[in-house]
């Protein structure tokens, strides 16, 4: 048993100290990020709001279609070469993939530019902003095969320094242009295109000696083949975050998108405070702990660990959220508030369904992932019309909400099936109960004042990790696997802080 218990708090270890070195960059260039709502929500109207996030949305699409699954089968087949030589196939086969597929998508794009412009955005709109986010989208994906080697060396550190420096210039040139400038919504657009190419020749550089100019046709096959099926589930996967903005833009228009983009940005901070951070560290990781011969039990732990996690972090979002926005943005956005707490719950059920998507990889079922994400897509978009149609924002919430849900739902069924494994499921959703309870109680509140509203959330918050323990849903290993993985944590940042003369003082 103790040689169980070891075996879980290492592997949790390891797992926390990963994503927390994703997670890091990404917590402190998203904080940043945030709290520049006021200056974007102030200068920049609903309706460009409304296009900027109409354009990232639509590049983050095109990125899915492109990247064909390379970044999960460099991943796979890398680690699995026996030599240098055969990493080296495996960078060069896909990097003139990446970089033959993405000539021909910008040729063909920049043909079609003022088509998908009047298409995709509405009359009246300049091609101009189009041809900036995908010239952008197009330099990131053939970047993307450089990027992902330095991510199947385990450069994490490096990486994250990378992106956080990248983001920060990105913030403050948006600054310079938005404010100074009085560029609007082309300058918020310019900035990434300028970091872009200068990232983009860095990470080339970094990889430079992996890349040679020749193709192994059978090494790049077997990287098709592998990733090939998570082009339906990344698609899908796009559908349902992301196809509401479409919906209201047809029923509601681009203001209703600019507002609602502003709502889900505060749910979508438990995306990238623990799911994202989590997921670049499991994606390689779950087939580490596979090996074990307790993999069963450590699955187990995690996977109670992590939702408890995410369901804690859900209901304090869900509290705090709805007052906090009207505090950061302008108040032509205030409305968006309502929505907080439906797309947090949505983003909790999706951060659980990516965990319990593990039996079907372990099983290298990866064609179920995509049928799952398929049926929770069709799910989804069915929603979308009927709820948007009729309740506008709020139709868009429960929608995404559902469609995650079901997303969750089928991802356990089909991974139990083909790789039997007991998650703990039963404990996980005896947590969510005891969360919607301490929520509901939550809008009864009788206090007015900011300051007594902030003390009684708080209190609330208190309660459910009290109503956890009460109703054991953390096992006596997992109680002591979480105060382990919290002591070496705070260890840690001591050390961290240390050098600098915090730690003493």
């Amino acid at each position: 048993m103790v040689l169980d218990r070891t075996s879980v708090t290492t592997e949790i270890n390891a797992a926390v100290k990963q994503s927390f070195l994703w997670g890091l960059g990404g917590v402190l260039t998203k904080a940043v990020s945030f709290f520049m709502l006021p200056l974007y929500t102030h200068y920049l109207p609903p309706s460009e709001y409304g296009i900027w996030e109409l354009l990232d949305l639509l590049m983050s699409l095109l990125g899915m279609m492109l990247n064909m699954g390379l970044t999960a089968a460099i991943l796979k087949y890398y680690a699995a070469a026996a030599s240098d030589e055969e990493r080296r196939r495996v960078a060069s086969s896909s990097f003139i993939f990446a970089l033959i597929t993405g000539l021909i998508v910008f040729a063909v794009g920049l043909a079609l530019l003022p088509t998908l412009t009047h298409a995709l955005l509405g009359p009246g709109v300049t091609s101009l902003y189009l041809f900036l986010s995908f010239t952008v989208s197009v330099m990131a994906y053939i970047a993307t095969v450089p990027y992902t080697l330095m991510r199947a060396k385990d450069r994490a550190q490096l990486l994250v320094t990378y992106d956080t420096i990248g983001t920060a210039v990105i913030l403050t040139l948006n600054v310079v242009f938005v404010l100074a400038c009085g560029l609007g919504l082309l300058g918020v657009l310019l900035s990434p295109l300028i970091v872009g190419t200068v990232k983009t020749i860095i990470v080339f550089y970094w990889t430079r000696r992996d890349i040679t100019f020749s193709v192994d046709r059978n090494r790049l096959r077997q990287l098709l083949i592998f990733g090939g099926p998570l082009v339906l589930s990344n698609l899908t996967m796009f559908v349902l975050n992301f196809s509401d903005r479409f919906f209201l833009r047809e029923f509601r228009g681009l203001d209703a998108v600019g507002i609602y983009a502003v709502g889900y940005k505060f749910g979508y901070m438990l995306s990238f405070l623990l799911i994202q951070p989590f997921n670049m560290m499991w994606q390689s990781r779950m087939f580490v702990i596979h090996k074990q011969a307790d993999h069963v039990r450590i699955f187990r732990n995690m996977f109670v660990l992590y939702s408890v996690l995410l369901v804690a972090s859900g209901l304090g979002l869900s509290l705090f959220g709805p007052t906090i926005l009207p505090l950061l943005v302008d108040y032509r956005y205030t409305s968006a508030a309502a929505i907080v707490p439906i797309v947090t719950l949505a983003y909790v059920f999706l951060g659980m369904g990516y965990f319990l998507q593990v039996g079907m990889f372990l099983a290298c079922r990866t064609v179920l992932i995509g049928l799952v994400s398929a049926a929770a897509s069709v799910v989804d978009l069915a929603l979308n019309f009927l709820l948007i149609r009729a309740y506008g924002m709020m139709g868009a919430a429960w929608a995404t909400l559902f469609g995650f849900l079901v997303l969750a739902g089928g991802s356990y069924y089909c991974s139990h099936r083909v790789f039997p494994m007991p998650l703990g499921i039963g404990r996980v959703t005896k947590a969510l109960f005891l969360a919607a309870v301490v929520f509901f109680l939550s809008q009864w509140s009788v206090v007015q004042t900011p300051t007594a509203l902030l003390l009684w959330k708080t209190g609330l918050l208190a309660a459910f990790a009290v109503l956890l323990w009460a109703a054991g849903v953390l096992s006596h290993d997992e109680i002591a696997t979480f105060a382990s993985v919290r002591d070496s944590a705070l260890k840690a940042i001591s050390r961290m802080l240390t050098p600098i003369g915090w730690a003493r003082s």
